[in-house]
C-alpha cells in the first residue's frame, strides 16, 4: 500500500500549523512587495532574463501536466474496473486536476505579462511553476486504498490536503499578480459528486 506524504499530524499541532501558515503568508506578502518595488538599471535586459527563466519553468511544468493527464487516465481505468469508488477516484485525481488548471492560468499570466513587460509577474510565474513542478511527483503518486473505511478515509483526507496546500501556496505566491493582469485563478477542484448538504436539488 502506497501512502502519500509523511503521515497525519496530531490534532494538538493544528494551532501551530495555523500560526506557521500565517507567518509564511506574511513573509510571502512582504517578499512580493519588495520584489514589486525593486528597480532595475536595465529593465529591458531584466525582463528578457526573467521571462526566459519563467519560460523554462513553464516548460518543466508542461511535462508534469502530461504526467497529470496520464494519472487521470489511469485513475479512470481503475474506477471503471471497480477498484476505485467516487471518493477514492476524487482523491486520486484532485491533484492532477489542480495542476492542470494552475498550468493553464500560469500560461495566461505569462502571456499577459509579455504584453505589458511586467518583470514582477514573469518572475512570480517562474517561481510558482517551479514550485508546482517540484511537488508534482509526490502529488501524483498512485495510492491503493484498504477496505478499512477509517484508514481509507484518512488516506483520502491526506491526499486532498496535500493538493489543497500546494494550491493555496501557489495562489499565495501570485498575490498582486493575477488580479493586476485580470487573470482569474482556478478554484480548488471539488468532488464531481459532492455529498449533498440539506435537501437535494
Amino acid at each position: 500500500m502506497v501512502i502519500k506524504g509523511v503521515g497525519i499530524m496530531a490534532l494538538h499541532g493544528s494551532s501551530n500549523r495555523s500560526s506557521n501558515r500565517l507567518n509564511v503568508a506574511r513573509f510571502v506578502q512582504d517578499n512580493a512587495e519588495r520584489e514589486r518595488t525593486r528597480e532595475f538599471k536595465d529593465p529591458v535586459s531584466a525582463f528578457t532574463k526573467f521571462s526566459a527563466q519563467a519560460c523554462t519553468m513553464l516548460e518543466r511544468l508542461n511535462a508534469k501536466a502530461d504526467a497529470a493527464k496520464a494519472s487521470i487516465a489511469k485513475a479512470t481505468e481503475r474506477k471503471s474496473s471497480g477498484e476505485l469508488d467516487d471518493s477514492t477516484y476524487y482523491a486520486e485525481t484532485v491533484a492532477a486536476r489542480m495542476l492542470l488548471s494552475m498550468q493553464a492560468s500560469l500560461k495566461a499570466i505569462y502571456l499577459y505579462a509579455q504584453g505589458t513587460k511586467d518583470i514582477f509577474a514573469v518572475r512570480r510565474v517562474g517561481v510558482v511553476a517551479d514550485k508546482l513542478a517540484a511537488v508534482s511527483e509526490e502529488l501524483l503518486m498512485e495510492s491503493h486504498y484498504p477496505q478499512n473505511e477509517s484508514l481509507k478515509g484518512t488516506l483520502i483526507e491526506q491526499a486532498v490536503k496535500m493538493a489543497k496546500d500546494a494550491h493555496s501556496d501557489a495562489i499565495q505566491s501570485l498575490q498582486g499578480v493575477h488580479d493586476a493582469l485580470g487573470v482569474r485563478m482556478p478554484e480548488f477542484p471539488e468532488p464531481p459528486h459532492s455529498p449533498v448538504q440539506g435537501t437535494a436539488a
